[in-house]
């Protein structure tokens, strides 16, 4: 319990607010990752499928994505394809199924170094944010 105190306390030291843009369908999944963000003071972007994750991008500065890779309309690896031709400096984490091997090794081919199986690990996804925030 201790660890999980000195990740949320580091989370928290935000100097200024970071703004996270997350492509996700899912809107369980959507509301899971708004209570884990919102008491650590990140502003939230929600898109709702590829296409407006890509539109949404183009219209605002971002300190992270994170990045569903089954969404309707575009899929999150041609976003993150066509993000990147915008010329991410944005930290992308892929989403995926731990099962979907396949979509790790082609994330891995477009340049994602971070990832996240569903279902999330509450412990790792605040690992990973300290390290990239």
């Amino acid at each position: 319990m201790q660890h999980q105190n000195i990740n949320e306390e580091l989370l928290k030291k935000n100097r200024v607010p970071k703004t996270i843009l997350i492509a996700e369908d899912d809107s369980i999944n959507v509301l899971l990752l708004k209570k884990i963000l919102v008491p650590l003071n990140f502003n939230l972007v929600i898109a709702e499928n590829g296409v407006e994750a890509v539109e949404k991008f183009k219209e605002a500065d971002y300190d992270l994505i994170l990045m569903d890779v089954y969404m309707p309309e575009m899929d999150g690896l041609e976003a993150i394809r066509q993000i990147k031709a915008l010329n991410l400096k944005t930290p992308p984490i892929i989403i995926i199924s731990a099962a979907n091997l396949d979509e790790r090794v082609i994330s891995e081919d477009l340049g994602v170094k971070y990832f996240l199986s569903k279902p999330i690990g509450l412990m790792e996804f605040k690992e990973l944010l300290n390290r990239l925030l």
